[in-house]
């Protein structure tokens, strides 16, 4: 059975998979610089210091309301696993970052209207058992889709002293049971597909 998205979904507290695919076949990262500005767009709003535009004015700063513990930018669409800690705090991020993201798209580009399929997706994750497999499904991710490591999570939560400020790498890995237990749950793929 499908899964059906509903507004309580989106508001309530704990963690989300969140997900976005461009519209007709489009790249939604076309190269890596692309990749890099998304990045951005979402550290420049969690991360753990507050950040300042070209005239020093503060971004919208959102860590105290979503926390990121999983990202991968793949060719046409993204994987985050965000945790909201305040009802409607994914919605902010995700409008901010999604519009910017879409002008920056078609003043690069050159193309003009939207650039996503439909509105994200946010699923909520109900069980520690769920965010374990959703975190290892983002991961996967890169593995099949051979885009360079740098834009997954991945080995961040495997060194975690080397993770982007934007990430809250202790939720993770206190389900995982540490950079080992991560380790062997990735390394069980095969049983995890069938799951």
């Amino acid at each position: 059975m499908a899964y059906r998205y509903t507004r309580n979904d989106k508001l309530a507290l704990g963690a989300h998979h969140v997900y976005n695919q461009a519209r007709d076949g489009l790249w939604m990262f076309r190269d890596n610089d692309d990749r890099d500005y998304f990045q951005f767009l979402i550290d420049r709003h969690i991360s753990a210091k507050p950040r300042f535009d070209q005239r020093g004015r503060p971004y919208v700063h959102l860590r105290d309301e979503v926390r990121m513990n999983a990202r991968n930018l793949l060719y046409s669409h993204f994987h985050l696993v965000l945790w909201q800690r305040v009802p409607g705090g994914i919605e902010r991020l995700m409008s901010r970052v999604l519009s910017r993201y879409s002008m920056h798209y078609n003043a690069k580009y050159g193309t003009s209207g939207y650039l996503y399929r439909c509105e994200y997706r946010a699923r909520l994750i109900e069980s520690p058992a769920q965010f374990r497999w959703r975190v290892g499904y983002v991961h996967d991710n890169q593995e099949k889709k051979g885009v360079a490591w740098k834009y997954s999570t991945h080995s961040q939560l495997i060194v975690p002293s080397e993770a982007a400020s934007a990430l809250d790498v202790d939720a993770p890995l206190k389900l995982f049971g540490g950079v080992d237990g991560y380790l062997a749950y990735m390394a069980k793929r095969a049983q995890r597909k069938s799951l």
